[in-house]
């Protein structure tokens, strides 16, 4: 067997297995790039809500979210750029040293989605 063709079939499959690499990677990170649109997808009611004439002042939202989770202070809010998407908020209980994370609406202070809890 001559040396060229050797080296061709090593090439070629040297690109075959690359390429498969090269698909997942692409694959993988759309799915990262693209996650906060996928999860709005698969979970619209936990991700959507109906715009308000105006949203509570953080003080109110930080006063009534504190309120229905006892001992669990508000490490950060995020806001998302769309008013029609929920808030998301991280808490924490220092005594507990528990952490939760909620989706609320923005207008009303409700919890769109039970708390996601960390020991």
């Amino acid at each position: 067997m001559p040396i060229r063709k050797v080296v061709l079939t090593l090439h070629l499959c040297a690109g075959l297995l690359a390429s498969v690499m090269l698909f997942l990677l692409g694959v993988s990170g759309s799915v990262l790039a693209f996650e906060n649109e996928i999860n709005r997808a698969l979970n619209p009611r936990l991700s959507w809500v109906r715009p308000g004439t105006q949203r509570l002042s953080l003080t109110e939202m930080k006063a009534r979210l504190e309120m229905a989770y006892p001992g669990y202070k508000i490490l950060g809010v995020v806001i998302p750029p769309q008013p029609n998407l929920a808030w998301t908020t991280f808490m924490a209980n220092g005594v507990l040293h528990k952490h939760i994370g909620l989706a609320f609406n923005p207008y009303t202070a409700d919890v769109l989605r039970e708390p996601c809890r960390r020991e």
